[in-house]
C-alpha cells in the first residue's frame, strides 16, 4: 500500500527508518550462518536462474530486459552487527543484469530506488540503463533487508495488518477538514503502528545502519576489495548518504537522484516543510481564481470538494 510508504517514510524522518515491520523470532534459538562478519563477507554469490515470483509484470519490462539475461542470488547477513542478538539472520535478494559489452568490465554498479520500502530487484527490471554503462557494468538490483524478497531465513515474513494499512490509507486519509479529521488518521495511523510492532518485536533491525551494512557485504561478495559504485533514487539517496559516512574508503562513483532531506528530525523542520507546501500550492490556486475569475475561498472550495469525491470513491 502507498500508506505504509508514508508512514514508513515519516518514521524515517524519526530515525527509525522502516522499510516494514520484522517477525517474532521462533521460540528456539536462531542458529547465525556464521560466527563473525568477516564468515558473511566471504560467501560466494551462487548466481543462477531467477525464480519466476521475482519478475514483475512483462508489461513492465525495460525494452534492454529479458528473463533469460538475469541471474539471480540471495546472500545471507547477519540481523544486527553492532552487538549479539538472538534474531535470525536475513536472507538478501539480488538480481544481475551481466554486463553485455566486449570491452574489460569495469565493476557492479547497484541500485535501489527508494522508498523506504521499494524493490530493487524491480527496478532492474523496468529501469532503462544507458547501453553504455550496461557495456562495462554489471548492473545488481537488491531488496533491503524487510523488503519483498529479502526476508528473515526463518521464513517469518515480514508483515502486519492489511486490514489496518488499508484503513490508514484509503479510509481516513481523506481531506483533513478539521481538527477532529486530523484526530481520527492520528488515531488509525497510532493504532496501524502500534499493532506492527506487536506483531514484530524485532522490527528495529530494519534500520538504514543495517541496510548500508548489507551493501557493504554485498559490496565486497560480488567485487571483493572493489569500491561501491552506486545509484540510488529518493530514499536511495539516504542509503547512499549513510553509506559514504560509514565506509568512505569503499566509496567509487555514487550518483544521487531525486535526494532527501535527513538534516533534521524535529517537528519544527516538518512544519517548515508544510508551510513551504502549502505556499507553493496557494501560487496556484490564487492564480487560478484570478484567470476564473473566482475568490481564493471560492477555489479552495471545489478542491475540497474533488478531494472528498475521490475519498468516497465518485
Amino acid at each position: 500500500m502507498r500508506r505504509s510508504r508514508h508512514l514508513m517514510s515519516a518514521l524515517a524522518v524519526a530515525g527509525l527508518l522502516l522499510a516494514g515491520c520484522a517477525p517474532e523470532s521462533d521460540s528456539a534459538k536462531p542458529t547465525p550462518a556464521f560466527s563473525s562478519i568477516e564468515g558473511y563477507r566471504s560467501q560466494k554469490a551462487d548466481w543462477g536462474a531467477c525464480d519466476s515470483e521475482w519478475f514483475i509484470k512483462k508489461d513492465r519490462f525495460s525494452s534492454a530486459f529479458t528473463t533469460t539475461v538475469a541471474k539471480c542470488a540471495s546472500v545471507k547477513v547477519p540481523a544486527v552487527y553492532d552487538a549479539s542478538a538472538e534474531l535470525p539472520d536475513f536472507a538478501i535478494a539480488m538480481m544481475m543484469l551481466p554486463t553485455t559489452g566486449k570491452a574489460p568490465k569495469k565493476g557492479v554498479l547497484f541500485l535501489n530506488p527508494g522508498g523506504p520500502g521499494e524493490s530493487g530487484v524491480d527496478e532492474v527490471q523496468w529501469i532503462d540503463i544507458p547501453q553504455a554503462v550496461r557495456d562495462r557494468y554489471d548492473i545488481i538490483g537488491f531488496d533491503p533487508r524487510g523488503v519483498k524478497h529479502s526476508q528473515p531465513v526463518s521464513g517469518g515474513n515480514i508483515g502486519c495488518a492489511d486490514k489496518l494499512d488499508f484503513a490508514t490509507y484509503w479510509v481516513l486519509d481523506g481531506p483533513v477538514r478539521n481538527a477532529a479529521d486530523a484526530k481520527l488518521a492520528k488515531a488509525a495511523s497510532d493504532e496501524y503502528f502500534a499493532d506492527c510492532k506487536k506483531r514484530n518485536p524485532a522490527w528495529w533491525v530494519l534500520g538504514t545502519k543495517n541496510v548500508v551494512q548489507d551493501l557493504d557485504v554485498m559490496r565486497e561478495i560480488t567485487g571483493g576489495d572493489a569500491p561501491l559504485d552506486f545509484f540510488g533514487s529518493s530514499y536511495g539517496t539516504t542509503i547512499a548518504a549513510e553509506y559514504i559516512r560509514a565506509f568512505p574508503q569503499h566509496v567509487g562513483h555514487i550518483t544521487l537522484n531525486s535526494p532527501t532531506d535527513n538534516s533534521s528530525d524535529d517537528y519544527a523542520h516538518a512544519i517548515t516543510q508544510a508551510k513551504a507546501r502549502e505556499a507553493a500550492i496557494l501560487r496556484f490556486v490564487d492564480g487560478y481564481a484570478k484567470a476564473k475569475k473566482k475568490t481564493r475561498a471560492q477555489v479552495q472550495g471545489m478542491m475540497l470538494q474533488v478531494s472528498t469525491w475521490a475519498a468516497e470513491g465518485k
